[in-house]
């Protein structure tokens, strides 16, 4: 591991690594977490599969608990904005080991969160809260949960490319400008995105008006071994002496060509969806839907 970027990040997120045997970085994550350890704004770009969320979050975490340590915390440091809830879903998933390993406390907020568990985090804030930009500018207003964000030192924002494209991506614009109004001083800014044909318009984007930000670009491609196989039609005549030409199961590797697997796969950070047309339909219900949890959250 000394050549790697992991040897860069303290004992407690290195430890954590270890555990989960990951041993050597893969190419966009050697080219962010230096940068990001540097305190740059950064746009990630990399083919799905290749690591990019630990990229933003190995980092993030091991900055935040360096702060921990030299001064007292409290309210949320690190937001993390994904346009779909189910995305935020699947992330806490991922992550809820790593934070309790680490003891830094992740949810996740949006409008399907239980008032109940509102409640629980307007009393009891997390060090890192999922969320979207609906229920972001929702929480923005609560009496209670915009104390909380003026602790936020960290924004990263997953799927940015699928964002910046539509009004979704204006609305998150004007909650990260009433954020730094709140925050008064200005927070690291991480964007992942797939490949994309305009990365200096998706980067300009995230940083905003007057902020640099670094294009950090990875072309690797993961490919996948699969075995094919291939039974043949069972027959009711007798046996014969004589040898089949073709054998009862054939079990065959072989390595498809990357491009061929990643047609089978979802996109970047989301889920295969065998419905088409229904992620643009969720997209469309979790806009619909951002006036019942801004109601809510203004108690909060």
């Amino acid at each position: 591991m000394p050549d790697s970027a992991f040897s860069v990040l303290k004992p407690p997120v290195l430890e954590r690594l270890e555990k989960e045997g990951f041993l050597e970085a893969s190419p966009i994550q050697q080219l962010s977490i230096p940068a990001i350890l540097r305190g740059e704004n950064v746009l990630l770009i990399a083919p799905t599969g290749t690591g990019k969320t630990l990229a933003a979050i190995l980092p993030v975490l091991d900055e935040f608990l360096e702060k921990r340590s030299s001064e007292k915390t409290h309210g949320i440091s690190i937001l993390y904005i994904t346009p779909l809830r189910a995305l935020n879903r699947d992330l806490l998933r991922r992550l809820e080991e790593m934070g309790r390993d680490l003891d830094v406390k992740i949810q996740v907020r949006h409008g399907d969160t239980s008032t109940s568990a509102r409640s629980r985090q307007a009393k009891s804030p997390p060090d890192m809260l999922i969320t979207t930009p609906e229920t972001l500018q929702s929480i923005l207003v609560g009496r209670r949960m915009k104390e909380h964000l003026r602790r936020v030192r960290w924004i990263v924002v997953d799927e940015v490319h699928e964002l910046a494209t539509d009004e979704r991506g204006v609305q998150l614009s004007v909650a990260l400008e009433r954020l730094l109004e709140l925050t008064g001083v200005e927070f690291q800014r991480i964007g992942l995105s797939a490949t994309i044909g305009e990365p200096e318009r998706i980067a300009q984007f995230l940083a905003g008006t007057n902020r640099k930000i670094s294009i950090l670009r990875s072309d690797e491609e993961r490919g996948l071994e699969i075995s094919v196989g291939s039974v043949s039609p069972t027959h009711t005549s007798k046996p014969t002496s004589q040898p089949s030409s073709s054998p009862t199961l054939e079990s065959t590797p072989r390595l498809l060509p990357p491009s061929s697997v990643l047609l089978a796969q979802p996109m970047s950070g989301s889920i295969m969806d065998p419905c088409p047309g229904s992620l643009e339909r969720k997209r469309k219900r979790s806009f619909r839907k951002a006036g019942s949890e801004g109601s809510s959250a203004q108690a909060a």
